[in-house]
């Protein structure tokens, strides 16, 4: 969500750094659409859903100072299952604030709420609540953005973990 760029320092050492973007972006409310799918892919049947599935998708972003703000919303409907199976019915909604604390860190708040809307009455939302440490940094010329965090699910369906603890490797691709 933060857009970087790579950048040479003049002089002897050239060494490689990483910058935020100074442009008329900051303070801007971005908004975009898209898609969303899901695809029978999985190998272990507690997490099989046996459904092709497809629907809406929306982004919101905004910089502001040293905050990143926004959101991603995603639902899907099943499109096609195998039958038996349990379908893909599933809200998604990611909230976002990072903190950009400087040299590329920033704290993070970025859970991913999930609604199953095929789930019985108790055992539909999974509300996640917590915060994460990114670090943006560059490998081999690509700016990546690295992160780790902590989640306490306050509502989640029985058998079902409690907890999360969350790794993620994003791709950034600046223009």
């Amino acid at each position: 969500m933060v857009s970087v760029s790579a950048a040479r320092e003049k002089g002897p050492s050239r060494r490689r750094r990483l910058r935020p973007h100074r442009d008329d972006h900051r303070g801007v409310l971005s908004i975009d659409q898209g898609g969303a799918f899901s695809f029978p892919t999985a190998t272990i049947d507690p997490v099989q859903t046996g459904t092709w599935a497809a629907g809406p998708s929306l982004v919101l972003v905004k910089m502001t100072g040293s905050f990143v703000l926004g959101g991603l919303v995603s639902q899907i409907w099943p499109l096609a299952d195998a039958g038996d199976a349990p379908e893909t019915n599933l809200l998604t909604v990611q909230p976002a604030v990072n903190f950009n604390i400087g040299h590329g860190w920033a704290i993070a708040f970025s859970p991913v709420i999930t609604a199953n809307w095929d789930a019985p009455a108790g055992a539909r939302w999974t509300v996640p609540v917590g915060l994460g440490l990114t670090r943006t940094a560059v490998f081999n010329r690509r700016p990546m953005n690295l992160g780790i965090s902590y989640n306490y699910n306050i509502e989640h369906p029985a058998g079902t973990a409690g907890e999360q603890l969350r790794f993620t490797v994003t791709l950034l691709y600046p223009r």
